[in-house]
C-alpha cells in the first residue's frame, strides 16, 4: 500500500511537471495517467526493493518542479525546496547525485543562465552533505571484474535499446530481465521512429527535448552499467529515467500534427493505449502476488537465468518441498556452476533429507568458491557432526567463532559432548 501511495504521488508530480513544460493541462494529464498505468512500473510498485526508486523519483520530481518554479518566479523558497529535495533524493539512493547535472541543463535554458556557476556550487556543497556522512558510516566497497570490455559495453548498449523498447512497447517483461533473452527489435523500432519524427516534423521546444534526452541518458547510465555486470536489468531501475524519455517524446511535433489533422483518431489511439497499458499492468501485478508466483514467473520468463532457479529453489526449501528444491538448485548449477550460495542451499536441503555425504560434498564445493563464507563453514560442521567426524566439525566451528560468526549453542554443546565422549 505504501508503494502504491508513493506511485500515485509521483504520477501527480509527473502531471505537474508536464503541465509546466508543455503549458497544457490536458497534455500533463495524459502523461501523468500514462505513468500511473504503465506496466513497466509494476516491479517498482509491487516489489519492496523498488521502493528506493519510487522515493528517489518522488524527491527528484519535487526538486525539478521547484527549480522550474524558481526559474519562472525567482522565489528563494522554491530554490530551498529544490536543495532540500535534492539532499533527500541522494540519501534515498546514490543515483540522486546525478540530478545536479539535470538541474544544470534546466538553469542553462532559463533566464537565470548567468547564475549557473553559483547554483552549481550550492548543489556541489549539497553533494558533500551526502558524501561525507556516508563515508563515515559505510565501510568497504564494491569489487567486480570485467573479463571483456568489448562484451561488457556491447551488453550496455543492447540493454539501453531494450529499455527504450519496453517504455513504448512493453513486451517481454521479466522478473529477472536479461539481454540474452530479450529481443532488440522493439527498441530499434522506437529509436528509428523517433529519428524519423525528429527530422521530418521537428520538435516543439528544443530545450525541453534536450532536457528529456539528457535526463534519460544520465539517469539510465548507472543502472545500465551496474546491471550489465551480471546481466540483471531490473525494470524498477527505469522508474526515474523513463520520465526523461517521456519528456523527449512529448516534444515531437508529431503530436501537434495529429491534433490538427486527425484529432479524433489521436484521442481514440491514446485511450486505447491507456486501457491496454492498464490491463497489462493489472495482469502483470499477479506475478508479485506471493513468493511462489514470483519465483515461478522468474523461471518461466528467464529460463537461462541461474538466479531464477535459485530463487525457486529457496521458495521450495522454505515450504519444505525438498525434492523440488534440489531439482531447482540442480538447474541453477547447470547454468552457473560457480555460485557458492546455490551449493550451500542445496547442501542444507540434503541435510534436511539426511543425505549427509551429498551435503558435505556441496559444502566443500561452496567453500572452494567462497572460502571465507562462515555460514557455509558452519553448515559443513553440521554435516561433519552427523558423519561422526567430530574433530573436523570442531575445526570448522572454531574457525567460525574466531571470525565472530554464530554457532547455535545447542549444536555447540552437543559437539562438545561428543568430543568429550570420544576422548574417554
Amino acid at each position: 500500500l505504501t508503494n502504491l501511495l508513493i506511485h500515485i504521488s509521483v504520477s501527480i508530480l509527473v502531471f505537474l511537471l508536464f503541465r509546466i513544460v508543455t503549458n497544457s493541462r490536458k497534455t500533463g494529464f495524459f502523461w501523468g495517467l500514462l505513468f500511473l498505468v504503465h506496466p513497466i512500473y509494476v516491479q517498482a510498485v509491487a516489489w519492496i526493493p523498488g521502493r528506493n526508486d519510487t522515493l528517489l523519483t518522488l524527491y527528484a520530481l519535487i526538486a525539478v518542479i521547484a527549480l522550474f518554479r524558481y526559474c519562472s518566479t525567482g522565489s528563494n523558497g522554491m530554490l530551498a525546496v529544490n536543495i532540500v529535495s535534492f539532499i533527500l533524493a541522494m540519501y534515498t539512493k546514490e543515483q540522486g547525485v546525478l540530478l545536479m547535472f539535470i538541474f544544470g541543463v534546466i538553469i542553462f535554458n532559463s533566464k537565470y543562465r548567468e547564475q549557473i556557476l553559483p547554483l552549481s556550487f550550492i548543489w556541489f556543497i549539497s553533494c558533500f552533505l551526502f558524501i561525507i556522512p556516508r563515508k563515515l558510516v559505510m565501510t568497504g566497497g564494491f569489487i567486480f571484474s570485467i573479463a571483456s570490455y568489448y562484451d561488457y559495453f556491447t551488453q550496455v548498449i543492447m540493454a539501453f535499446i531494450i529499455s527504450i523498447g519496453k517504455l513504448i512497447i512493453p513486451l517481454h517483461q521479466s522478473v529477472f530481465p536479461s539481454v540474452i533473452e530479450t529481443p532488440l527489435w522493439p527498441g530499434l523500432l522506437v529509436i528509428i521512429l523517433i529519428i524519423l519524427a525528429y527530422f521530418s516534423v521537428g520538435v516543439r521546444n528544443k530545450g525541453i527535448f534536450t532536457l528529456g534526452l539528457f535526463w534519460f541518458l544520465v539517469m539510465s547510465a548507472l543502472p545500465l552499467l551496474w546491471g550489465s555486470l551480471e546481466d540483471e536489468h531490473f525494470e524498477h531501475r527505469l522508474y526515474l529515467s523513463s520520465i526523461g524519455f517521456f519528456l523527449l517524446i512529448s516534444q515531437l511535433n508529431i503530436w501537434s500534427l495529429f491534433t490538427k489533422k486527425y484529432p479524433r483518431i489521436l484521442q481514440m489511439f491514446l485511450v486505447v493505449i491507456l486501457i491496454s497499458f492498464g490491463a497489462k499492468t493489472w495482469i502483470r501485478s499477479h506475478t508479485y502476488r506471493d513468493e511462489m508466483s514470483f519465483a515461478v514467473s522468474a523461471v518461466e520468463e528467464s529460463p537461462l537465468h541461474a538466479k531464477a532457479y535459485y530463487l525457486l529453489g529457496n521458495v521450495y526449501e522454505s515450504k519444505k518441498d525438498w525434492q523440488q528444491a534440489i531439482r531447482s538448485y540442480d538447474q541453477a548449477l547447470e547454468i552457473n556452476p560457480m555460485n557458492a550460495n546455490v551449493f550451500n542451499n542445496r547442501g542444507d536441503t540434503f541435510l534436511q533429507l539426511k543425505v549427509f555425504e551429498s551435503a558435505l560434498e556441496d559444502f566443500n564445493s561452496a567453500l572452494a568458491i567462497s572460502p571465507d563464507n562462515l555460514e557455509v563453514r558452519n553448515n559443513r560442521a553440521v554435516a561433519y557432526y552427523f558423519l561422526q567426524e567430530y574433530d573436523l566439525a570442531w575445526t570448522d566451528v572454531q574457525l567460525v567463532l574466531a571470525n565472530d560468526g554464530k554457532v547455535h549453542p545447542d549444536f555447540l554443546l552437543a559437539l562438545e559432548q561428543k568430543l568429550s565422549d570420544q576422548s574417554r
